[in-house]
């Protein structure tokens, strides 16, 4: 992490690419922080576009959280969103597909309209099973 600190000044437009840091690392090894890593590898672009990525969560979450019926959703988006930006910390790899879709589930949480009640189904279950 210091030695990624150090080095990304050097990389703030334009970053070395897409997993190319472990070969230009004394240690070989890419940096176990996420945020560092895109910083490095692809500049300035690459980290706000990750943070931006971040932060549309925040509205879709306060908006259903001021919601008495989605009220639980926006709680565990804002959650979800916390614990997601925390855990970016500790990963060395972030471009595969499926890191997206903890964040998308949170958003998905906020953004599906609200039932003030429980589930009920359209018809009642002897209704179907007689038709």
């Amino acid at each position: 992490i210091q030695e990624a600190i150090r080095v990304a000044p050097d990389r703030l437009l334009v970053g070395m690419g897409a997993d190319q840091y472990r070969y230009h690392s004394a240690y070989h090894h890419p940096v176990h922080n996420t945020y560092l890593l895109l910083l490095n590898e692809g500049g300035l672009m690459s980290l706000s576009g990750l943070l931006l990525l971040l932060l549309t969560g925040l509205p879709a979450a306060f908006v259903s959280q001021s919601r008495r019926p989605t009220r639980v959703n926006g709680a565990l988006t804002l959650t979800i969103l916390l614990i997601y930006a925390l855990v970016l910390n500790s990963f060395p790899h972030f471009y595969a597909r499926f890191w997206n879709v903890p964040l998308i589930l949170a958003l998905s949480l906020s953004c599906a309209p609200g039932r003030a009640g429980a589930f009920r189904p359209l018809r009642p279950a002897q209704e179907i099973i007689h038709a």
